[in-house]
């Protein structure tokens, strides 16, 4: 369990691809990044594929197979014993505290009642800091809906590039990301946890209708579509997207300049498909940086 939840997609909660016009090459999620010395690939993982959803968009699968390195949000293959104790020393309440207590009645009331349609105990979410119930949530959230990581983008390619020896580097250590998470102020936490419980209750019986269309918008490409339904969470909470997206983004971007510039093969970069709508995003990001991006 704790290394699923370290894998996990933060920001997020199939279809055919949706049709092109005659004789214009299907579009997906997916750019080029070019300098003097190096491309990437840089694609987005939307943590709610189905089996039915395979194979993967041709030209994703294609930038993959001519990379000679991954570049990857986490790391799938942390040792999940290190991340257990991380998690005991930053995710977890002092003893003579619970997560229903420090949250105000109708939070509490709305966490509890979501981790009953969850089948999550709360006794498994009430000792747990605001952060790290908010992943165990989503998590559950998404397992709802069928979707288990072994069968998302990240651990797919993950799987891939070590069969093939491939390099594979993380843009963050479960350090540094289970440490960014628990230095939140603790308003942002809470912030975090209502905002995935009340997505979950708001989609009510549309919940797999808007897991299609994440996943349509993904595969075509569709970065409005994306950007409205990925982060829309935020709209009323700035600094939990300037703390979860738009400052994570800035940190990534020295280590994706520092492999444009070392002359090798292409890069496969995936990461979270909301890093790449939006404001802030690292498209523009590397953009602005002088880069050549394309489609």
């Amino acid at each position: 369990m704790i290394k699923r939840l370290f894998a996990m997609a933060l920001l997020v909660v199939s279809a055919s691809a949706m049709a092109a016009p005659s004789g214009v090459p299907a579009q997906t999620l997916l750019w080029t990044v070019a300098s003097k010395s190096r491309t990437l690939y840089l694609t987005g993982d939307t943590q709610v594929l189905l089996p039915s959803d395979y194979p993967l968009p041709a030209r994703v699968v294609k930038a993959f197979n001519d990379s000679g390195e991954l570049v990857l949000e986490g790391d799938p293959g942390v040792d999940s014993t290190h991340v257990s104790a991380l998690i005991r020393q930053t995710g977890v309440l002092p003893a003579s505290e619970r997560l229903t207590g420090i949250l105000d009645p109708r939070d509490a009331r709305l966490v509890q009642q979501v981790a009953e349609q969850l089948g999550v105990p709360l006794e498994k979410v009430d000792p747990l800091r605001p952060w790290l119930a908010a992943l165990v949530l989503s998590n559950a959230a998404n397992a709802k809906l069928g979707c288990v990581p072994a069968r998302q983008e990240t651990n797919h390619f993950y799987a891939l590039a070590r069969s093939r020896r491939l390099p594979i580097t993380p843009l963050e250590t479960a350090d540094t990301q289970l440490g960014l998470f628990a230095k939140m102020p603790e308003d942002l936490q809470i912030a975090w946890l209502t905002v995935t419980a009340r997505r979950w209750m708001d989609a009510g019986g549309q919940r797999e209708a808007e897991r299609a269309r994440i996943v349509r918008a993904w595969r075509s490409g569709d970065i409005d579509v994306l950007a409205k339904v990925l982060l829309r969470q935020f709209d009323q909470h700035p600094d939990l997207y300037a703390a979860l997206v738009a400052q994570r983004n800035d940190a990534w971007l020295s280590t994706l300049e520092a492999k444009l510039e070392q002359p090798g093969p292409p890069v496969f970069v995936l990461v979270g498909a909301g890093h790449l709508v939006g404001s802030d995003n690292l498209v523009s990001l590397l953009t602005k940086a002088g880069y050549r991006v394309a489609r």
